[in-house]
């Protein structure tokens, strides 16, 4: 009985170390205000991700300036990239800028994001939660009497 509680302890401590044996160290965020933007605003997300060496980003999974749909554009992508103790920073900064006017304050999702690491033989995601900012109606400015 002892032993194959040995046996299991020791079992579910190697799935433990596998488990925390990924590539990716870290995703973090700095998300803009979550409110009050009007029509032509400018969104900023800052993207950070720590990976172990020798993962690598693979560029295919880096997003690229478009439209995205009728009320979002993506207008640029900056990505730097720098050593981080035993592994590589990566920081991306995406800008967006809106086109929807709602009649009443209201969210609209930015989607997340998966960015893929690569070390040439074996690939690691780092997902990037979704941002939902509350887009504000345009107002009449009404007269002083």
């Amino acid at each position: 009985m002892i032993l194959l509680l040995a046996a299991l302890l020791s079992f579910t401590g190697a799935a433990a170390a596998q488990e925390s044996a990924s590539p990716i160290v870290s995703v973090s965020t700095v998300e803009p205000r979550g409110f009050g933007y009007f029509v032509g605003d400018v969104l900023t997300r800052d993207i950070a991700v720590v990976v172990a060496e020798p993962y690598r980003l693979d560029s295919t999974s880096q997003p690229a300036p478009r439209r995205l749909n009728y009320w979002l554009d993506l207008k640029s992508v900056d990505v730097t990239e720098s050593s981080a103790g035993a592994g590589r920073r990566y920081r991306f900064r995406l800008v967006y800028q809106t086109f929807y006017v709602p009649l009443s304050a209201s969210t609209r999702p930015l989607s997340g994001l998966t960015l893929r690491f690569s070390d040439g033989d074996e690939t690691a995601a780092a997902q990037v939660a979704p941002f939902d900012p509350v887009l504000a109606p345009l107002r009449d400015v009404q007269p002083v009497l």
